[in-house]
């Protein structure tokens, strides 16, 4: 009873984590897309942001 809880317990830790990092590089581009977005059209920025989501989404899928 006691091995499942840890074992659970360690799950439950390794998805918040994994939410953390994805929230944090979510951040990251937010706080960049002005400097990446110098030559770009305005328009393209939101592209962007989908593809790194999209992109970090399935990495972590495959990942985990």
């Amino acid at each position: 009873m006691q091995r499942s809880r840890h074992r659970a317990a360690f799950g439950t830790m390794i998805v918040l984590v994994e939410q953390l990092m994805l929230t944090l590089d979510g951040t990251i581009v937010n706080v960049a897309l002005p400097n990446i977005g110098t030559g770009l059209d305005p328009s393209s920025l939101s592209w962007i942001v989908n593809a790194y989501t999209l992109a970090s989404v399935l990495q972590s899928d495959f990942v985990s």
